[in-house]
C-alpha cells in the first residue's frame, strides 16, 4: 500500500501560457470544467514539494520516480480552471510546477476538466498502469489511497535498497535511499533485488559546513559528498542559485574548502552539485549561513582625500571633490553628506567616488565642515574640516534696492536698510531671488542666508 509521497521536479522550464476559454478545442468547455476539492489537495501537497525558485526538494524526492516519491503522476495534457474562470492547459509535469509556484492568494487552481488518466503502481502485478479518472468521486478515492494526512517518516540514513518493477513492458530498478521508503510503498524484504546492476549515477551525504566570516562579507565553506556510478568522470560542478557556476573541481579535492564564498543575503545559502558532463546527477543543499554582517572588521572609512577650488563668482559656492576607501559597509551602496548639526545635504553613491560636488556651499565661516556616513550606518562615519576658499573678513554687501519681502500674507517693496530691519524684527522674510553689490559687483542671490555667506550687511 502506498503511503509515502514524494514529488519529483525534473527541470523548471519557462511560464505556461495561459489560454482564456476562447480556445478553439471543442473539449475545452466551461461545461466540462468541475470544481474540484481533490485538485486543490492533490496541488497543495505538490507544492511541499520544491522551493519557491522552483528548485527540487530533495528530501522529498528519494527515488527520483514521480510515482513513487508522490503517488501517481498525470498523464498530459491535463486542463485546469483558476478561481476567475481562466483555464490552463499543461503539456508536462514542468509546465504544472511552474504553474503552482505562481499561484498566489488572490489567483490559484479551484477546477479540473473530467475525464483525465494518471499512471500508478499496481502491487499486484509490479507494475506500472494507467487509470482513468472519470469524475471527482473517483479523483477522491485515489486521493485517500495516497495517504496525504499519513505519510512514512524515514531516517535521511542512505543504505540504498532496491526492487524491480514492469514499466512499458520492460523492467526497471527503483532505488530507495533505504529499506524504510521501500517498505512504505508496500514492498517487503522478498522483492528487494541486488543494487549492483544499477548503473544510475548518484550524488548522496551531501554536507556543507561553514567557517569564519571574512572582511568582505563573505566566509569559509566546507563541502563533501558520497557518490557511485559515476562512470570515469573525476571532476563535479559546483552551482550558485540560478545555476551560476561557481567552479568545477576534482572529485579527488572532496572535502573542498571554497574560500571566500559570498553570502547571499538570503535567509538559506544554497549550492547545487553535480558530476561533470551529468546534468541528471545533482545533489542540492540547503543552510543557515554566519552573520556576517560587521562582522570580520568593523565597518570604516579610510584614506580620505578633498581638493577644494576656488571661490566661484558667486562668492558663496566653490567645487569640491572628495574620495575615501571603505569597508565592511555590508552591502551598503550610498553614503550621505552632513554638514553641522547633522544638517542632510545629500546622499551618493559609493560607486560615483572620486565625487565631484560643483557649487558647493559655503557657510560663511572660515573653517567648513562635513561629516560623511554610510547609509543606514551612522556610527560609520568620519567628520572633515578645511578652509573655505570663499571666507573673507572684509567684504560686505548692499541691497539693490528696492527688494520684496513677505510679513504674514502680505508682500511690500522695501527701499532701505532700516526697513529691511524692520521687517524682520517683526517676522518677515527676504524674497527671492535678489541683488547684492559686493566690491562694486553685482550678484544674484538665490536662497539662503545673506548673513556669513557673503559677509556682513554694509552699514
Amino acid at each position: 500500500m502506498k503511503r509515502q509521497i514524494r514529488f519529483v521536479l525534473y527541470s523548471l522550464i519557462g511560464l505556461v501560457a495561459l489560454i482564456a476559454c476562447t480556445n478553439d478545442d471543442s473539449s475545452i468547455e466551461i461545461a466540462e470544467v468541475h470544481q474540484s476539492s481533490s485538485i486543490q489537495t492533490a496541488l497543495n501537497q505538490l507544492r511541499t514539494h520544491y522551493h519557491d525558485d522552483g528548485s527540487i526538494n530533495e528530501e522529498m524526492n528519494p527515488t527520483n520516480n514521480l510515482v513513487f516519491d508522490f503517488c501517481f503522476d498525470f498523464i498530459y495534457p491535463l486542463s485546469l480552471s483558476y478561481n476567475n474562470g481562466v483555464i490552463v492547459t499543461v503539456n508536462s509535469i514542468e509546465e504544472l510546477v511552474t504553474v503552482l509556484i505562481n499561484t498566489s492568494e488572490n489567483l490559484y487552481i479551484t477546477g479540473i476538466v473530467f475525464p483525465f488518466d494518471v499512471s500508478l503502481y499496481d502491487v499486484e502485478s509490479n507494475e506500472l498502469v494507467v487509470q482513468t479518472i472519470n469524475n471527482e468521486e473517483e479523483f477522491s478515492n485515489l486521493i485517500t489511497n495516497c495517504y496525504f494526512s499519513d505519510p512514512c517518516i524515514c531516517t535521511e540514513e542512505y543504505d540504498p535498497v532496491c526492487v524491480e518493477i514492469i514499466a512499458n513492458d520492460s523492467e526497471i530498478v527503483i532505488t530507495f535511499p533505504n529499506s524504510c521508503y521501500a517498505f512504505c510503498e508496500g514492498f517487503t524484504e522478498s522483492d528487494l533485488v541486488n543494487c549492483e546492476n544499477n548503473t544510475e549515477c548518484t550524488i548522496y551525504d551531501l554536507e556543507v559546513v561553514t567557517g569564519d566570516c571574512n572582511s568582505d562579507n563573505t566566509y569559509n565553506m566546507t563541502i563533501n559528498f558520497q557518490y557511485e556510478e559515476i562512470g570515469e568522470q573525476e571532476y563535479f560542478d559546483l552551482y550558485a542559485r540560478n545555476d551560476e557556476l561557481i567552479g568545477y573541481f576534482p572529485l579527488s579535492s572532496l572535502p573542498l574548502t571554497v574560500i571566500n564564498f559570498p553570502s547571499s543575503g538570503e535567509e538559506y545559502d544554497f549550492v547545487k552539485v553535480c558530476i561533470n558532463d551529468n546534468s541528471d546527477c545533482c545533489k542540492e543543499i540547503e543552510w543557515l549561513p554566519p552573520n556576517c554582517s560587521g562582522q570580520g572588521g568593523n565597518c570604516d572609512i579610510t584614506s580620505f582625500d578633498l581638493v577644494t577650488g576656488e571661490c566661484n563668482d558667486d562668492g558663496a559656492t566653490y567645487n569640491l571633490i572628495l574620495d575615501f576607501n571603505f569597508e565592511n559597509t555590508n552591502g551598503q551602496e550610498f553614503f550621505e553628506i552632513y554638514f553641522r548639526d547633522n544638517e542632510l545635504y545629500d546622499y551618493f553613491p559609493l560607486s560615483s567616488l572620486p565625487l565631484t560636488i560643483n557649487n558647493f556651499p559655503s557657510s560663511g565661516e572660515e573653517i567648513d565642515f562635513i561629516k560623511i556616513a554610510i547609509n543606514d550606518m551612522p556610527e560609520c562615519n568620519i567628520e572633515v574640516e578645511w578652509t573655505n576658499p570663499c571666507f573673507s573678513e572684509t567684504f560686505c554687501y548692499e541691497y539693490v534696492f528696492p527688494i520684496e519681502m513677505i510679513v504674514g500674507d502680505q508682500t511690500y517693496s522695501v527701499n532701505s536698510n532700516e526697513h529691511v530691519d524692520y521687517k524682520l524684527s517683526i517676522g518677515g522674510d527676504l524674497v527671492y531671488p535678489l541683488d547684492i553689490i559686493i566690491d562694486n559687483e553685482t550678484f544674484t542671490v538665490w536662497q539662503g542666508i545673506l548673513e556669513g555667506a557673503y559677509g556682513e550687511r554694509c552699514e
